[in-house]
């Protein structure tokens, strides 16, 4: 980093002592190795992999770099080994700023532009990574090549004028579509840490408690427990509000009789959690129960069936028969939210729309999530992660569901 003289060397040989990682390294280099493979039936010569703020997830995957400022690329060529370019860099310092998160042995860091009058774009040392490869007339390949900024495409474009920019972010996606054994060992001990929150969330329900005390008692288990931190924190909404589904707690009282929705999300390993529970204050009336009940049903029906070789739709039409037949269906979400693959994002491959025939695979991971939902009553929601094995599946969250 040219622009500044480093105070603490980052340098492998001193990184290395230091580095964080929650796999194997073997691990991520194979995922380098069968992106290689997949740019080779492309005819890439080199990708370059996006990773800021608003998409971190493929960068985290292939290099566990965690950014929490500033934007990054991944150069990854065919032949050869990984660069990271960054300028998240707090106060000059890259061993102050997760650089003993990645294993990448060449880091390419430099200032932040907000933190020099001159600063350097990203993209120009991802193009100088390019050049001393010899590969600025080659193919290359972007990884968020929708989500990446303007600004950085642009320098890119620029920096490598005789160069071919075409998409490749499905190289990654259908690498991340398939967990490994690895990866559902880091799940499972993230489903684990989010029932320990939702126990404590359940627990802290009651008449008078605020929603904002019921959030903190998840927080505070969630983090003791050994979450990195929430991602979308904890949701908990009572009553009336709660109808209005994804918000956040308020210093609200919680009434008698009031229906409370729990939602937690946490981050583990860089991997992603979404749970959700109700708990009634009190009683519930005999509508509500009605409404609890057919979502447990339908919850717990649709993961008995399933298995591998099942279409997606097939468990779609299961759920919302369910629901349907209980004569709720105005009050349904089936066919827009039946459930939703996650990993390093909260949404991610599989992708399960509405009529989608694909068959499940083993190592496919998704939230199952029926949701019944009576505006200005409340929202009856119970969700759980699941992951498609050989010869079913497995429950990776387990807090108690009937809670009322």
């Amino acid at each position: 980093m040219s622009e500044y003289k480093v105070k603490v060397s980052y340098d492998w040989t001193e990184r290395g002592k230091w580095v964080e990682l929650p796999f194997p390294e073997e691990e991520f280099v194979g995922r380098i190795r069968r992106l290689q493979q997949g740019m080779e039936k492309e005819h890439l010569d080199a990708v370059v992999v996006y990773g800021g703020l608003n998409d971190p997830s493929n960068l985290r995957y292939l290099s566990n770099f965690e950014n929490w400022w500033g934007e990054n690329l991944l150069v990854i060529p065919y032949r050869g080994e990984p660069a990271l370019c960054t300028n998240s860099v707090f106060h000059g310092e890259p061993m102050h700023s997760n650089a003993q998160t990645t294993f990448i042995r060449d880091l390419r860091p430099t200032l932040h532009p907000h933190s020099t009058s001159k600063p350097k774009n990203v993209s120009q040392v991802a193009a100088e990574v390019l050049a001393e490869q010899g590969l600025t007339n080659g193919r290359i390949g972007i990884v968020g090549d929708k989500t990446i900024p303007y600004s950085l495409y642009q320098q890119l474009f620029v920096s490598l004028p005789s160069a071919e920019l075409l998409p490749a972010t499905h190289l990654v996606g259908s690498m991340r579509r398939l967990k490994t054994a690895s990866e559902i060992k880091v799940l499972r001990e993230a489903g684990r840490i989010s029932d320990l929150g939702m126990e404590a969330a359940i627990n802290a329900v009651r008449v008078g408690a605020t929603e904002s005390e019921v959030a903190a008692e998840a927080y505070r288990a969630c983090v003791a427990a050994g979450a990195e931190r929430m991602s979308y924190g904890v949701m908990a909404a009572s009553g009336p509000r709660s109808s209005l589904k994804n918000i956040q707690p308020l210093p609200k009282p919680i009434l008698e009789g009031e229906l409370v929705v729990i939602d937690i999300g946490l981050k583990y390993g860089g991997y992603t959690t979404d749970i959700s529970r109700n708990v009634v204050a009190g009683e519930p009336t005999a509508e509500l129960r009605h409404m609890l009940e057919t979502c447990l049903e339908a919850e717990e029906r649709v993961i008995e069936a399933i298995k591998p070789g099942i279409p997606i739709h097939d468990l779609q039409k299961l759920m919302f028969g369910i629901i349907q037949e209980a004569g709720l269906e105005e009050y349904d979400y089936t066919k827009v939210g039946f459930a939703h693959g996650y990993g390093l994002d909260i949404v991610e491959e599989p992708y399960l729309y509405w009529g989608n025939t694909n068959v499940l695979e083993p190592g496919m991971c998704f939230y199952v999530e029926p949701m019944i939902i009576k505006h200005g009553l409340g929202t009856v929601c119970i969700e759980d992660m699941i992951v498609v094995t050989e010869n079913g599946c497995e429950q990776l969250s387990s807090a108690t569901k009937r809670t009322w």
